[in-house]
C-alpha cells in the first residue's frame, strides 16, 4: 500500500513541477510561415512565442535594452543579419554554439559558411540569402541597369528607398563607387548628400518586406529584396528586376541563439527544424528567399531553380558586397545623416 501510495505521489510531484516547453523566437517578419511554426509545434510539443521585426535596427535594440548577462534572455532564437551577428557577438550576447547539437550542416552550400563575420560558424548558421537590386516597372528597363539612375531627374516622384540605415547608403555607397563598408566620414557625409539630393524623387522610406507601394503602382522603382521582388513580380508581370552593373547588396541572415537563453534545449530543436531539407525547401516556396540548403534545393522543380530573380546565375553578382559591421562611432554617424535624411 505504501509502495502504491508513493509511485502516486511521486507521479503528482512529476506533473506538478513538469515545465511546458516554450520556445521564444524572435525574426523578421514574413520570413517564417504559419504552417511551419504549427508543424514545429504539432511534433516537438514546443509552444513558441512568436514575434517579429522589420529591421537589423530594431532586433538590436530590442535585444540591447532587455539583455543582461545575470538574467535569462528574453529571446532564445533571433535571426540577425551579418554585419549584427558581428555586433551581437562582439557585445558578448550570442551563445556559442555546439555543432555536435546541430544537424544538416553538412546539407548547407559552402559559399555561405566559414565567412569572415564568423570563422567556423561558432556563434551563426545560414538561414536564408538575400541579394538587394532594383525592382523597376518593366517599360523602363531599357533606361536602368545601375544604382547611378535612381538621381535620373525623369524619375522624379517615382522612387522608393529602404527604411533601413545601411541598405540606404549602401545605395549611394555604390553609385559613387565605395564600399558599402565605408567608415571614412567624409565619404559617409558624401553619401548623405548623394542621397539628400535623390528626395526629391523618394515618394516614401518603406520597412523591408513592404511592396503594396508597388503592386498599387504609387512607386515604379526601388531598392528591393529578391525575394520581396519576385512577390510583386508574381503579382504583377508588369514589373522587372534589375541586378545593378555595380553590384546588389548582399544579406545573410543567420539563426543564432541569445547569451543565457532561458530555453537552450528547444532552441536546437528548432535551429534542426527548420535545416531539414524539406523544410528549408517550404520555406522558399512560401516566403521566397533564397536558401543556402544544397538539398533542399536539389527538391525543387526546375521552374524554382530556373528562377534568376531567386537563384541568380554568378555573373550578376559581380562586385556585390555583403554588410559589415561598422564600429560604433561610424553606426551613430550612419544613424545621424540617416535621421537628417528622414526628416528632409
Amino acid at each position: 500500500m505504501k509502495k502504491i501510495i508513493f509511485f502516486f505521489l511521486l507521479l503528482f510531484l512529476s506533473t506538478a513541477f513538469a515545465k511546458d516547453r516554450v520556445l521564444n523566437l524572435f525574426n523578421w517578419a514574413h520570413c517564417l510561415p504559419d504552417s511551419v511554426l504549427q508543424q514545429f509545434e504539432k511534433e516537438t510539443g514546443i509552444k513558441v512565442n512568436y514575434s517579429v521585426y522589420n529591421s537589423n535596427q530594431a532586433l538590436y535594440a530590442k535585444l540591447k535594452a532587455g539583455f543582461s548577462p545575470q538574467r535569462p534572455s528574453a529571446y532564445d532564437v533571433v535571426v540577425p543579419s551579418t554585419y549584427l551577428v558581428q555586433r551581437l557577438k562582439k557585445e558578448g550576447m550570442l551563445q556559442r554554439l555546439d555543432h555536435s547539437k546541430i544537424h544538416h550542416l553538412q546539407d548547407l552550400d559552402l559559399r555561405f559558411l566559414n565567412l569572415p563575420f564568423d570563422p567556423g560558424n561558432q556563434y551563426s548558421i545560414p538561414y536564408m540569402w538575400l541579394s538587394g537590386g532594383l525592382i523597376v516597372s518593366c517599360d523602363l528597363v531599357p533606361q536602368i541597369n545601375s544604382w547611378k539612375d535612381l538621381w535620373n531627374p525623369k524619375f522624379k516622384g517615382k522612387i522608393v528607398l529602404p527604411d533601413d540605415v545601411r541598405d540606404t547608403f549602401a545605395i549611394a555607397f555604390k553609385a559613387l563607387g565605395y564600399s558599402i563598408n565605408d567608415q571614412n566620414p567624409a565619404h559617409i557625409k558624401q553619401a548623405y548628400l548623394k542621397l539628400k539630393a535623390l528626395l526629391p524623387s523618394v515618394i516614401a522610406f518603406v520597412p523591408n518586406g513592404t511592396f503594396s507601394v508597388y503592386l498599387n503602382h504609387e512607386a515604379q522603382i526601388g531598392s528591393l529584396l529578391n525575394g520581396d521582388a519576385n512577390r510583386v513580380i508574381q503579382n504583377d508581370s508588369s514589373f522587372c528586376y534589375v541586378y545593378p552593373k555595380e553590384g546588389a547588396i548582399m544579406a545573410l541572415d543567420n539563426l543564432v541563439i541569445v547569451k543565457n537563453s532561458p530555453h537552450l534545449e528547444e532552441a536546437y530543436e528548432f535551429i534542426n527544424f527548420v535545416l531539414r531539407p524539406d523544410v528549408s525547401k517550404r520555406i522558399f516556396e512560401q516566403v521566397g528567399f533564397s536558401i543556402p540548403n544544397k538539398k533542399a534545393i536539389q527538391l525543387m522543380s526546375p521552374k524554382e531553380r530556373a528562377n534568376r530573380v531567386l537563384n541568380p546565375l554568378p555573373q550578376l553578382l559581380g562586385h556585390s558586397e555583403t554588410e559589415d559591421y561598422v564600429n560604433d562611432a561610424t553606426d551613430r554617424l550612419y544613424l545621424n545623416y540617416f535621421e537628417m535624411l528622414k526628416n528632409g
